[in-house]
């Protein structure tokens, strides 16, 4: 395989020319330079719900109907404050459980997931190389599970700064943690409604921040399931 250094990569073309975006791919997995960021359609290709459609649910499980023409991110804010009160760590169990009413997690299901595993199969330590860090804009901790029925260690960070260790992989979640297992989110909660966002973009104190500009900085990202209309992310 020949070497593809990053400033031949500047010119645009040669990421429509598959041969040489594949051999660049691989030198930075090889090298640990890497970098996964999941967002939004990758949660639907895990069979979970889309943002419309949790926000839908939410509002089927507090009984409230939203005004027409809401965004999602509006209309999440609007079941905060009317159904919740402002209680964002009660608003963020409702948000646990419609994103995985009706989520199959068992071994047979994860495993037949192709993007899943295709994930998992960059994370998990081999001679090509793998990726020890991944970001998901999601709220699921599927990955992470899949990882570990494989005997992979896998770490889910939701809150900065957090400690370095020996995990195989860390798995860092920007916008919040919601576990598969039941287990309560964070008192803080999630950013999922349109004033956590105007809260966190653009704020160069925010620790998430400059940690994610750092890893951007410094590491070739494969985005999956990014739109380009999350705020933070595209901000960053």
């Amino acid at each position: 395989m020949k070497a593809i250094s990053v400033h031949r990569m500047g010119n645009v073309t040669a990421y429509e020319d598959p041969d040489s975006l594949i051999d660049f791919l691989s030198e930075q997995l090889r090298a640990g330079a890497l970098t996964v960021v999941l967002g939004a359609g990758a949660s639907v290709g895990f069979e979970l719900p889309n943002w419309d459609k949790l926000v839908e649910r939410i509002g089927v499980k507090a009984g409230v109907t939203p005004p027409a023409g809401l965004s999602p991110e509006d209309a999440a804010e609007f079941f905060l404050v009317d159904a919740y009160a402002n209680d964002r760590h009660r608003f963020a169990i409702a948000v646990q459980e419609a994103l995985y009413a009706t989520a199959d997690l068992s071994l047979a299901k994860l495993s037949a997931n192709p993007l899943l595993s295709a994930v998992g199969t960059l994370a998990m330590a081999s001679s090509r190389g793998s990726v020890s860090t991944i970001v998901s804009f999601n709220f699921d901790d599927i990955l992470e599970l899949y990882l570990s029925q494989f005997g992979h260690d896998a770490e889910s960070i939701a809150v900065m700064p957090a400690w370095k260790s020996r995990a195989d992989v860390r798995v860092l979640h920007p916008h919040g943690l919601l576990p598969s297992d039941g287990t309560e989110p964070p008192a803080r909660g999630i950013v999922f409604t349109k004033i956590d966002f105007d809260e966190i973009v653009g704020d160069s104190k925010d620790v998430w921040r400059s940690h994610m500009v750092d890893l951007f900085s410094t590491h070739t990202c494969v985005f999956i399931g990014v739109s380009g209309n999350d705020d933070n992310l595209t901000n960053i």
